[in-house]
């Protein structure tokens, strides 16, 4: 497994990082069913980044983080104001 995707696993898996409705059992978020992969695997939050302009946007993120790509796409994506 990936570091990054493991590192994930982890944290989604402590009390802190958990998010399984109560009465559901904590294998059930990692199990995803044929309908919502398609569906998640399609979604890019950024596709229309541009049309929340006049609000200000804040990226944060950091020189050595797995995800900073995604946070310089939005930035070159979003119009103004912005800030980096």
């Amino acid at each position: 497994m990936h570091p990054i995707h493991r590192a994930f696993n982890d944290f989604y898996r402590t009390p802190r990082g958990g998010c399984t409705p109560k009465g559901s059992w904590p294998e059930f978020i990692t199990h995803l069913t044929l309908s919502s992969s398609i569906k998640f695997k399609k979604f890019y939050p950024f596709n229309a980044i541009e049309t929340i302009s006049p609000r200000p946007k804040l990226f944060i993120t950091g020189d050595k983080a797995h995800s900073k790509e995604f946070s310089d796409d939005a930035f070159k994506r979003a119009a103004e104001p912005k800030e980096l």
